[in-house]
């Protein structure tokens, strides 16, 4: 009895120093979001259903892509566990290639999706606007979805406080960069709604840098990201665990994005209400999705190992804490809505 309290107070540990940052890394993803509705929030009504929408529909292409691509994570910590370092890098390395060639669909989509939303009946002031956001943010998908593999590889190999702080500075610039653009400050055009897409990808591609200045710093990282002969075969693994985790991510993403867009049909303030109500119930949520994020680490190591008894335990105790941490902020918005 004593051993098996000890087994499950080992793994809580091990999963808590895995969720811990990652949650935190979740929030401050957040946090910029909720950076870019407030400041866009004072150019009226109008700007911030415009932006509102525009970074939904980006999001969710870019999270379904995300879904593929945090593949790396599982399959990296089972050759990790196994021992294969070498297999590890190889996956991290067909991981970018991947995510450069998921980078050009989703690069299209955005061109066209205001011509979809003027074929939906909206008023074309509102479309255009979403317009003009989407042909600023769209340029930081390439770096969105590479920063989405490093940060896999990363986690499975349990060095996940680099992108916590990357993560955690990106709040900052974000907010300045929104004052700079959005505004017009410090010698720079006063933008409008394009100033809060185009910080945004700057930011994006910013983290990207720092991610991978860290991977560069630190030999033992570095030197995972492997690229070899296989690059077709890790590719293949990749997708087939990846799209499973693709198609639920999308059709999550898909139900409140789709609620968003109906919303726009009854005009640009009830859209900038829902923009408001949804960012913060999605906030509630970073938590336990650290939690997950952290669990698909420990089982896929555990089940590299060969523990088979392990991994099961780690899922089940990864489930009990996101539910009893997810208590909290139910509560909250029940006791509190006003």
């Amino acid at each position: 009895m004593q051993v098996a309290h000890s087994a499950i107070r080992h793994e809580i540990r091990a999963t808590l120093a895995l969720a811990v940052p990652l949650a935190g890394a979740n929030l401050a993803q957040m946090a910029m979001g909720l950076t870019n509705a407030l400041m866009v929030g004072h150019l009226g009504g109008a700007a911030l259903a415009a932006a509102g929408l525009g970074a939904g529909l980006y999001y969710t292409l870019v999270m379904v892509c995300q879904g593929v691509l945090t593949a790396v994570a599982p399959l990296a910590a089972h050759a990790i566990g196994a021992g294969d370092n070498s297999a590890a890098g190889r996956i991290a390395a067909a991981g970018i290639a991947l995510a450069m060639l998921l980078a050009f669909p989703v690069l299209g989509l955005l061109t066209v999706a205001p011509r979809v939303l003027m074929l939906l009946g909206y008023n074309p002031t509102l479309a255009a606007d979403i317009a003009h956001f989407l042909s600023a943010i769209r340029w930081g998908s390439p770096a969105f979805l590479a920063f989405i593999v490093l940060r896999s590889m990363l986690s499975a190999m349990a060095r996940v406080r680099p992108v916590m702080i990357v993560l955690l500075f990106g709040v900052p610039a974000n907010a300045a960069l929104n004052w700079a653009l959005i505004f017009g400050h410090l010698g720079l055009p006063a933008l409008g709604v394009v100033g809060s897409g185009c910080s945004t990808a700057i930011v994006q591609w910013l983290m990207l840098l720092g991610l991978s200045g860290y991977m560069l710093m630190v030999p033992q990282v570095g030197t995972r990201l492997r690229f070899s002969g296989r690059l077709g075969v890790e590719l293949g693994r990749i997708i087939r665990v990846g799209l499973p985790i693709s198609g639920l991510l999308g059709l999550e993403v898909g139900v409140f994005n789709t609620t968003g867009v109906l919303m726009g049909l009854f005009g640009a303030d009830a859209l900038g209400a829902h923009q408001l109500a949804i960012n913060f119930a999605s906030l509630t949520f970073m938590v336990p999705l650290g939690i997950a994020q952290a669990a698909t680490v420990r089982v896929a190591l555990q089940l590299g190992a060969g523990r088979d008894a392990a991994a099961r335990d780690a899922g089940f105790l990864a489930v009990a804490l996101g539910g009893a941490l997810m208590l909290v902020p139910c509560m909250v918005m029940l006791a509190a809505r006003q």
